[in-house]
């Protein structure tokens, strides 16, 4: 209770020493904030550009391939675009892209450049599963703008990359499972001819014969069968690869399913 009573007694004497001195308090006001006024006055205009894009990571080619093959993570494929988004090569190509390398007239300024905006174009997420921020600031409007329309291109080219890759490895995979699957019904073909061969003179009426008869018989079903199911699946994935052919977007298709969308602020 007295430490509460003191802190109290300690914030009244400040209050009464601002208040004897209030007259001072004002003046250095004045002196300083005119000052202030002047200097952000005098600051340079900075014009900021800001893209926001949305990746959809459900691949048309996920539900051919589950139970198939191993699947990857899409979430840590998209954190791994977006982290070699601004390697430097990249950098490299939207500052050429951009114009942004006609300001320079060395190799060294060039590298200065090529540093410069690796620093200053920022990626960051939203919070929102896949969807990214993509943002730079400038003194020149035009400059902003087109170092985040590059930036962007490049982040779409990669994606269209990633998504023909897919594409292809699932036709391939597809094709050696179908050859696999044929490969299985003509051996159990084979071993269920040869069996007809070897018991063919045993009786029709012995229980062994029939098991094992139909033992095979079960095999060579649920291998047609298995020949069947891939075979609809790479029929579905051809439908896909056609239609993606058609829209040239390769995964990005447009207004009525939305896959990439991309606004500016």
């Amino acid at each position: 209770m007295q430490d509460l009573q003191q802190t109290l007694t300690q914030i009244l004497d400040y209050v009464k020493g601002v208040w004897i001195k209030k007259r001072y308090v004002i003046i250095f006001s004045w002196l300083i904030c005119p000052i202030g006024f002047l200097y952000v006055a005098s600051l340079p205009d900075v014009y900021s550009s800001k893209a926001q894009v949305f990746v959809d990571t459900r691949s048309v080619l996920q539900p051919l391939l589950r139970g198939l093959a191993i699947q990857t993570n899409p979430d840590q494929e998209i954190q791994m675009m977006a982290k070699t988004l601004l390697s430097r090569s990249n950098v490299e190509k939207i500052a050429r892209e951009s114009d942004l390398d006609i300001t320079t007239n060395t190799e060294d300024e060039f590298e200065s450049l090529v540093t410069s905006l690796s620093k200053e174009i920022a990626l960051s997420s939203t919070g929102r599963d896949n969807i990214y921020n993509i943002s730079f600031s400038n003194k020149e409007p035009t400059v902003a703008q087109r170092v985040v329309q590059e930036t962007l291109d490049l982040f779409v080219e990669g994606s269209l990359g990633n998504n023909r890759k897919d594409t292809d490895t699932a036709g391939r995979f597809l094709d050696e499972q179908i050859a696999e699957y044929e490969s299985r019904l003509t051996e159990a073909e084979q071993r269920l001819a040869n069996f007809k061969r070897q018991y063919n003179d045993i009786l029709p009426l012995a229980g062994s014969y029939y098991s094992s008869l139909q033992s095979l018989n079960d095999e060579l079903e649920a291998t047609r069968l298995q020949i069947k199911q891939t075979q609809q699946q790479a029929d579905t994935l051809n439908k896909q690869i056609s239609g993606v052919k058609r829209n040239d977007s390769f995964g990005v298709t447009n207004q009525d399913e939305p896959v990439l969308r991309t606004r500016y602020d």
